[in-house]
């Protein structure tokens, strides 16, 4: 990710639930948090670790999953549903 007058130059990866996230919402439990959002929880134009759910994780010492697509209202509700299908047992959502 790219911007033109040099704001950013940002590596931006996928994982395989098409989400910017590294873990496996399979792998959730339920005591651990989900964000859900639009592009800026999903963090548009920063790296990875300096986004609130990867600090948020360091903090509290435990999985915070990172739901957040550059979307708009109307998607988060279905963001949750997606998440839960792919085997996320989602209990705390921020």
């Amino acid at each position: 990710m790219i911007r033109n007058n040099g704001a950013y130059d940002i590596a931006v990866g996928f994982n395989a639930h098409g989400l910017r996230d590294t873990k496996d919402l399979a792998q959730s439990k339920t005591g651990h948090l989900f964000v859900v959002g639009g592009p800026q929880c999903m963090g548009y134009g920063i790296a990875v670790e300096k986004r609130f759910s990867d600090l948020a994780h360091k903090v509290l010492n435990a999985p915070v999953f990172n739901l957040c697509i550059p979307g708009s209202l109307e998607n988060y509700e279905k963001l949750v549903d997606y998440a839960i299908s792919k085997g996320a047992e989602v209990r705390r959502l921020v």
